[in-house]
């Protein structure tokens, strides 16, 4: 019999919950998919982490993020808000380059979640 897991897209937990900006945008509806334990841990294996932007960056993804109960329309909306924050004027070439890390991140995810999800 399969175990099953609740995976968030944005990991790890102990780097997305410190703050609670983070922390909100890390439990959004959509962000949150239950997928088996398999497909799970393979996914931990090939994507370590996502990583943790800035707080003025945190807030302007939470900001434009459209939640969707569709986890594939979530993870466009996710990574289109990225996309957006990178954009703005203030944003720094560091910004835009942590912001494409997370959209990679998210991205790879893709492939194990359609495998894995419940």
């Amino acid at each position: 019999m399969a175990t099953y897991n609740r995976h968030h897209l944005l990991y790890e937990s102990a780097s997305w919950e410190v703050r609670p900006e983070s922390r909100c945008l890390r439990r959004s509806s959509g962000l949150i998919v239950r997928m088996t334990q398999d497909s799970h841990s393979a996914l931990h294996n090939a994507v370590t982490t996502v990583p943790v932007p800035n707080v003025y960056m945190v807030r302007s993804i939470a900001h434009s993020f459209v939640p969707s109960p569709d986890i594939f329309q979530a993870m466009d909306n996710l990574c289109f808000s990225i996309d957006e924050s990178v954009n703005h004027p203030r944003a720094t070439m560091l910004d835009r380059r942590l912001g494409q890390l997370m959209i990679d991140s998210v991205v790879t995810q893709r492939p194990f979640i359609r495998e894995g999800m419940v």
